[in-house]
């Protein structure tokens, strides 16, 4: 009876608990680097977000999208002197913009037969960070 009085003392605690698996909450999804799509590991945690969304009906998840913009900017120079080689064009600043906007079109996408749009918000952050990533943080 202690433990159900605890309980209803203390729902933030159980709420804590449900949105996280196990010990370890999800806190962030990595990217590779010039990749719009996850890897495997990466997609199994966004399967865990859908499982929690979909056993807590309240909750919303907001990811916010970072890289490391010295990074992949220098890669798609790269990609960009390749590129003069072969007869392509690309400008790696609006390259890099265009790669961060579908990197959140492939979050969006991922939930958008799943669960409902205004549970799920992705936005894209000027800062950088030193890999390319989403931060996660659930929702009440």
């Amino acid at each position: 009876m202690s433990g159900l009085v605890k309980a209803a003392k203390s729902p933030q605690t159980i709420i804590s608990k449900i949105l996280t698996l196990g010990n370890n909450e999800i806190k962030t999804i990595y990217f590779q680097y010039l990749s719009r799509k996850l890897n495997k590991s990466e997609t199994d945690k966004l399967n865990e977000i859908l499982n929690i969304l979909i056993e807590n009906s309240k909750s919303k998840v907001a990811f916010t999208l970072y890289t490391n913009q010295n990074a992949e900017r220098s890669l798609l120079t790269t990609k960009f002197i390749t590129g003069i080689l072969t007869g392509e064009r690309i400008d790696s600043v609006r390259a890099l913009q265009n790669l961060m906007e579908e990197r959140r079109k492939y979050i969006l996408d991922f939930f958008s037969d799943k669960i409902s749009s205004e549970r799920i918000e992705v936005e894209v952050s000027q800062d950088s960070k030193y890999l390319p990533q989403a931060e996660v943080k659930f929702k009440e």
